[in-house]
Order: structure tokens, then sequence, then C-alpha cells
């Protein structure tokens, strides 16, 4: 909630610069600037995550990313799977994120939002993330029972990360 500057009044630095609460659910026209917020009011998660990757398309990083915000919050996995792709290590770009550098923290977060949906992207993304950058156990065992899961689903890259996230916690 800090981060994503969704408690009015505390936040990242960035937050101070949103806008006032009450401009919060305007929508914003499709060639305001980069940092322009945009909303889903009224919409459903599919609409929602449509609007953002439109965003996305038009290469409106920030507003795409609030956008995506929302439609995760509405139960959207891919949404909340696009997202956390945004701030993972392993995805991360200059040229298609709105943050400065990746953070795999918060990448966590938002695949594991996707992974209580039982969205099988979302538990590996959470489960490769908690294992290989997590010093602590209780997570990394975390991470390896989303691993478990995503393998037992079928997906073939949790398998070989499996092994390395065992060996970790032997």
């Amino acid at each position: 909630a800090w981060y994503g500057c969704l408690i009015e009044g505390f936040g990242a630095p960035g937050c101070a610069a949103a806008p006032a609460p009450s401009d919060a659910h305007q929508p914003a026209d499709a060639s305001s600037s980069p940092g322009a917020t945009l909303s889903c009011a009224g919409l459903d998660a599919a609409a929602c995550l449509e609007l953002a990757r439109q965003a996305l398309a038009d290469r409106k990083l920030e507003p795409a990313r609030q956008l995506l915000q929302q439609a995760g919050q509405m139960g959207s996995a891919d949404a909340s799977n696009l997202i956390a792709r945004m701030y993972d290590p392993e995805t991360w770009r200059a040229d298609a994120s709105p943050v400065a550098q990746p953070n795999w923290e918060t990448a966590v977060y938002w695949y594991e939002i996707a992974a209580r949906t039982d969205d099988v992207s979302g538990k590996l993304g959470a489960g490769r993330l908690l294992c290989q950058h997590s010093s602590i156990d209780f997570d990394r065992r975390r991470g390896l029972e989303y691993l478990r899961q995503a393998a037992a689903a079928g997906n073939a890259d949790a398998k070989p990360l499996l092994t390395v996230c065992e060996e970790k916690l032997s």
C-alpha cells in the first residue's frame, strides 16, 4: 500500500506528484502526459485490462501500470502478471517499465495476487523470485510450494527451478 501510493498522505517519493484524490477517478485523455492517472471506475477487470494494454501499446507506461494495478486488484491474473513483469529482475527493461529499476519483492507481491487465483504463471513467478532472491528460509519454502504447484499443473519451467530451490533449503 505504501509503495503503490494507496494511503493518502503517505507513500514513496513519487506519491507526492500524484493527483489529488478528488481527481483520481477522472479518466485521462489518451493524449495526456505520460504520468497522467487513468481510472477503471465503472469497468470490469477485463475492460480495465484492455484499457491498460492500450496504454502499453501507446507507450504510456505509468498510466498502464496504474490501470494494471486496478485490474489486478479486481481479480485479473493477467494484469497482475503484467505488472509483476514490470518489476521482475528477469523481465524488467527501462523502455518497458515506468519504474527506474527492478524490484523483486514488488514483483512477488503481484505474482502472488495472480497465484491466489490459481494462475500457474503467477505461481511460477512468485516461486522463482522467492527461491532466487530471499535469504529467509520461510520465504524460500513458500517459493518452493509455488514451484511445486506450478510443476504439478504441468509447467515445464518449474521443474528445473524446483531442484535449485530444494538445494538452497537443504
